[in-house]
């Protein structure tokens, strides 16, 4: 049987991305069971799968001799960046707004579904908004973006060479199976085909990784998306439809 330093280093690299991938579902399966059974267990549970996200990237790099820069994870590049995510922002939000709710009428989430979760919607406070700012970007968007588009896309990438250029940034077959995988995460903790439509924002996400060099845009967008879609649910919870 080869060994591991045997294989060819694509299909190395593949298998080393399987592998992984598969660790990170265990750990999200396992931290929505200890999150269900709430008290000290549902902390553990809440905080293994973005440990992992952003401890294994870090270990990698280091064993693998591959540079952090090289993962996007050393110069932040913060003013490209910024600038990436604003035009991203200007393009996404005000199509999400209406996106979102013409998807709720024609899915036939309402008024079903908003008037029965009316009454157990959280009070809006400067509390709930401190909170949920927190949370989506140190417990959720970072450490999705450092392994998903720091680690995942740049191993990938090795792999598979060809590239088109797309509104200034060389994006490739790396960039849709990371965002692939990515989509397919999202169905451990809930299994509903609907959690399969992050693929798209997972290939905005690598597109911006790509165009500016660093995890810091697609972390910073993918926070704002997951408030935004957080605001834009409680605007419709508060407001049901009679």
């Amino acid at each position: 049987m080869s060994k591991p330093s045997d294989l060819p280093e694509p299909r190395g690299i593949i298998l080393e991305v399987g592998a992984w991938f598969i660790v990170l579902a265990i750990l999200l399966y396992i931290g929505s069971i200890l999150v269900a059974v709430g008290n000290f267990a549902g902390d553990i549970g809440g905080s293994l799968p973005p440990a992992f996200c952003l401890i294994f990237p870090v270990v990698a790099a280091g064993r693998r001799g591959v540079t952090l820069e090289a993962m996007g994870l050393g110069r932040m590049h913060w003013g490209r960046a910024l600038a990436a995510v604003g035009i991203a922002s200007i393009v996404v939000f005000p199509l999400f707004v209406v996106g979102y709710d013409v998807w709720l009428k024609l899915s036939g989430e309402l008024p079903g579904r908003l008037l029965a979760a009316y009454s157990k919607a959280p009070v809006i406070s400067a509390a709930w908004l401190v909170n949920l700012v927190f949370v989506q970007v140190f417990a959720v968007a970072l450490p999705e973006e450092v392994f998903y588009r720091g680690w995942m896309q740049s191993r990938l990438g090795i792999v598979f060479k060809t590239r088109f250029r797309v509104f200034g940034a060389d994006v490739g077959l790396h960039v849709v199976i990371t965002a692939a995988l990515f989509a397919v995460s999202h169905l451990v903790v809930t299994p509903s085909p609907a959690r399969l439509a992050v693929f798209f924002p997972g290939l905005l996400f690598g597109y911006l990784r790509e165009r500016t060099g660093s995890v810091a845009a697609p972390a910073i967008f993918h926070a704002l998306c997951n408030i935004a879609l957080a605001l834009v649910q409680q605007f419709h919870l508060r407001t049901p439809p009679i």
